[in-house]
């Protein structure tokens, strides 16, 4: 493999790290205004997620370079779509949430690669199909009710909040799930 270059590496760990300095500044992106940019960061954190849940059913003494190939750009985990049939196909969740994540996925890859301006309200009937925010399983940040004027997990009818709220509510199942440590042998469940 070519090494990268030394700018490209560093601007992928830039863009990787993560500080609690940022929190503020990374909830006003994801509950400003912009459908665009909720879209595309809540989809990506399902999608990170996800990955975490299904490391946490990876052999434990697995190590960083294996686990690199596994979830890089040209491995088998590499992309959403892969990881989502990779999990529901070691019955590791259920049809119902492999639903809502592919549901999440092609609403997140459609607002990150259209070039036509276009809101949730493009997306209604995707987001009417959303299964998951009747699930109740878990907390809701303070944020998504506090900061999004008009706006909060008790409008199921509202296409946005049905979007959000199917997002944390995937990604708390899917990090709880992943936290877990049990394996989810002979049967398959779905995140509630």
């Amino acid at each position: 493999m070519v090494r990268e270059r030394a700018d490209i590496e560093a601007f992928k760990a830039y863009t990787r790290s993560f500080s609690l300095a940022d929190l503020e500044r990374l909830e006003a992106e994801i509950y400003g205004s912009s459908d665009r940019a909720t879209a595309v960061l809540l989809g990506s954190m399902v999608d990170s997620a996800l990955e975490f849940f299904i490391g946490g059913q990876l052999r434990p003494t697995l190590n960083s370079n294996d686990r690199g190939n596994l979830f890089g750009e040209r491995g088998p985990f590499g992309t959403f779509s892969a990881k989502i049939l990779t999990a529901y196909a070691f019955n590791l969740f259920g049809p119902e949430t492999r639903s809502d994540l592919d549901l999440i996925r092609t609403i997140r890859n459609a607002f990150a690669h259209s070039r036509r301006p276009f809101g949730f309200d493009a997306a209604t009937d995707l987001c009417r199909r959303l299964q998951s925010p009747e699930w109740q399983t878990g907390p809701l940040p303070a944020q998504f009710t506090t900061k999004i004027p008009g706006l909060g997990p008790a409008d199921p009818n509202n296409t946005r909040t049905r979007y959000m709220t199917a997002c944390h509510v995937l990604t708390y199942g899917l990090v709880i799930g992943g936290n877990s440590g049990v394996r989810s042998r002979g049967a398959s469940f779905d995140l509630r």
